[in-house]
């Protein structure tokens, strides 16, 4: 049985190790000529990762230790997330994992951060009783009260919390697309007609599913709120759109999707009724018939295409 003392040791000898390389290539490469230097930087470089970046990250995700690694899909996502992390940890008093480091190479991107102790809400949500329910929705619902607090530095751009792209599986499902410079700009991405003001942009954590909440199963209480990578400055009622989002895929008659989507409420209130109303039309027939083609021919004609990956799921 491995115990937390085990893996934390051996991280202290990769990390040693790792430190001893860096010396070592500094050392060889300040007496080289400059261009012995640059292949010998390359050179060690790959061997780094593949010696040293690599197996760091497969132990961490191998075995239980205070530290949590996240695969990320590219490197801007390493950012986006890590700025919303620390962002809400500086201005609220919402329980979010410690970013720690990023690291991206050419094996992979992780970010690694401090591992928040319980489990998701998700796996428990058929059986917690309801006492415990109505105290975890009652947190997430003061929690998120705070992000509303929280000033946009960008005025009434929407895009990403550093102000660059933003990662969002309804706006596109793969990549990044804006920023925009409104809320029309927006809406024309997925072809929505909406147009009445909202508001202004708000801290939207943009995944508000049941899987991305920790909680302690015998208090009932909050432990932390996980995955911040599609988080945003964005409209009002953006993340009640991204939460009825995450039960798409899900039967709508199961206890825990009935009682998930009660505590949507609870949580986000039910205002924005003629915005997700919409929005919801936009994301069941909004969808050209030219990018259901490209989406058999394997390429993406239309930004709107992005909703296909979820009109397939409501089929």
């Amino acid at each position: 049985m491995i115990t937390t003392s085990m893996p934390l040791t051996m991280l202290s000898v990769i990390s040693h190790f790792a430190h001893l390389l860096l010396v070592s290539a500094r050392e060889l490469m300040s007496c080289a000529p400059r261009s012995i230097s640059m292949r010998l930087r390359t050179a060690l470089g790959g061997a780094a990762v593949h010696w040293v970046v690599v197996p760091a990250m497969r132990f961490l995700q191998k075995h239980e230790t205070p530290l949590f690694v996240k695969p990320c899909r590219a490197s801007y996502q390493i950012r986006s997330e890590m700025s919303a992390m620390r962002l809400v940890r500086s201005m609220s008093t919402i329980p979010v994992p410690r970013p720690i480091l990023g690291v991206s190479c050419s094996a992979g991107n992780w970010i690694i951060m401090a591992r928040v102790k319980g489990i998701t809400l998700g796996s428990i949500i058929e059986q917690i009783p309801d006492e415990n329910l109505q105290r975890i929705t009652a947190q997430i619902h003061a929690y998120f009260l705070q992000l509303r607090e929280i000033p946009s530095p960008f005025g009434d751009v929407i895009c990403s919390i550093d102000g660059s792209a933003i990662t969002d599986e309804r706006l596109m499902r793969f990549g990044q697309c804006g920023p925009f410079r409104n809320l029309e700009a927006m809406m024309d991405q997925i072809g929505c007609k909406l147009r009445r003001d909202c508001g202004p942009p708000v801290f939207t954590h943009g995944d508000l599913a049941c899987h991305n909440i920790m909680v302690d199963p015998e208090s009932g209480n909050v432990t932390g709120v996980i995955d911040w990578e599609q988080a945003m400055w964005g409209p009002p009622f953006w993340e009640m759109v991204k939460g009825r989002m995450s039960l798409v895929a899900y039967d709508p008659n199961t206890v825990g999707v009935k009682r998930w989507r009660s505590s949507l409420n609870g949580i986000l209130g039910t205002g924005f009724e003629e915005e997700l109303q919409e929005e919801q039309r936009t994301l069941e027939w909004g969808i050209p018939f030219d990018a259901l083609e490209s989406e058999h021919s394997g390429r993406w004609a239309h930004p709107r295409s992005a909703n296909l990956g979820v009109l397939v799921l409501r089929l």
